[in-house]
């Protein structure tokens, strides 16, 4: 083998080494917004279903709200801790592409908000550093019994 063809074989395997080698992936970005600011932020599970929110208050907007196959079925919810109304202009509102997380830092409570992908599903995940005493008041939309959220004709 002559030394030009070691040196070729030689940059071959460091280049395919490098291209194997595992790249450092990005870090998922996040905007922190600071209490009192308020935007709108929509999240969809991939499909026909979406989930329109303001990041520091609460809807107030006809589209506003979970929504599936044109149809709204869940606006929003009002939650008490202790009896205390958790007010959304408090919060520390973090966003990422996936989820919102609302955090309360005076209760030690976060609120994370997450449509799941191809499911029609909004998962809600309250955290609290303390034991609470938690009141859920759901804001539903498109009817008021269980049949009125079935999709007729599946």
């Amino acid at each position: 083998m002559t030394i030009r063809q070691v040196l070729l074989l030689t940059s071959l395997v460091l280049l395919l080494a490098n291209g194997c080698s595992k790249q450092a992936s990005a870090p998922i970005p996040s905007i922190v917004l600071s209490p009192g600011s308020d935007r709108e932020v929509v999240y969809t599970d991939k499909g026909d279903a979406f989930f329109m929110t303001r990041s520091g208050g609460f809807q107030d907007s006809p589209w506003h709200g979970l929504r599936a196959a044109k149809r709204p079925y869940f606006k929003d919810f009002i939650l008490f801790a202790d009896g205390k109304l958790l007010d959304r202009q408090t919060a520390l509102v973090t966003e990422r592409p996936d989820f919102l997380v609302r955090e309360y830092p005076d209760y030690g409570i976060s609120v994370t908000w997450s449509i799941l992908d191809t499911s029609r599903a909004l998962a809600v995940q309250i955290e609290s550093k303390r034991a609470r005493k938690f009141q859920i008041i759901p804001i539903l939309e498109g009817g008021t019994k269980p049949g009125d959220f079935q999709q007729l004709g599946r």
